[in-house]
């Protein structure tokens, strides 16, 4: 099975460790992980101007994970998103 990790949770298990980078690593056990760029430049993103990692440290550590990962074309941007309507 292959999967997409959402960019927060890639953030969360690069920074804070416990069950997000333990959902990562099960994702990886079990099967592959894809990935685009634009997923890779938002958690560059948080983790160096959020967390003020170091230029290059993020890159390092998200490649170790990203050694077998399938690569998809870009997803573009965001330009809105879906809401379920509340029904109470």
């Amino acid at each position: 099975m292959t999967v997409v990790v959402d960019a927060g949770v890639w953030i969360s298990a690069l920074h804070f460790k416990g069950a997000p980078l333990e959902a990562v690593e099960h994702a990886l056990r079990c099967g592959s992980v894809a990935v685009c760029i634009e997923i890779v430049r938002e958690i560059q993103k948080a983790l160096v101007g959020k967390f003020r990692w170091r230029d290059g440290e993020a890159d390092e550590e998200l490649s170790r994970y990203l050694v077998d990962a399938v690569w998809i074309d870009g997803i573009g941007k965001l330009h809105g998103s879906a809401a379920i309507p509340r029904t109470t």
